[in-house]
C-alpha cells in the first residue's frame, strides 16, 4: 500500500487537482498513527477533566457533606481534591463509548 497514492486519489476525487509534493508529505504527517494516538490522548484527558469538574459541580458541597468530607473544600481532609470521587465503571463505559 502507498499511502501517498491514496492521499493523491482522495485529493483527485475530491476535486482539488494535483498536490504537491510537500502538501502530501503534510497530510501524511498529520494522519499519522503517532499523531492520531497523541491526539486521542490529549481528547482523552480533557473529558476526564471535563467529566470531574461536571461532577464536582453537579454534587456541590451538601454532596461532600454527606459523605463526611468538609462543606469548603480544600484543607487537604476528606472532601479535597485529592479524595474528589472519580467515575464508577459504568460512567468509564459510557465515555469509552461515546467516544471511542
Amino acid at each position: 500500500r502507498d499511502p501517498g497514492a491514496t492521499v493523491r486519489r482522495l485529493a483527485d476525487f475530491l476535486g482539488l487537482g494535483e498536490l504537491p509534493a510537500a502538501r502530501v508529505a503534510e497530510v501524511l504527517q498529520a494522519t499519522s498513527f503517532q499523531r492520531i494516538r497523541a491526539t486521542e490522548n490529549r481528547l482523552s484527558l480533557r473529558v476526564f477533566w471535563l467529566l470531574r469538574r461536571a461532577m464536582r459541580w453537579s454534587r456541590g458541597s451538601s454532596y461532600r457533606a454527606r459523605q463526611g468530607g468538609s462543606v469548603g473544600g480544600g484543607g487537604g481532609g476528606a472532601g479535597s481534591s485529592v479524595n474528589e470521587a472519580r467515575p464508577d465503571a459504568r460512567q468509564l463505559a459510557e465515555l469509552e463509548a461515546r467516544y471511542d
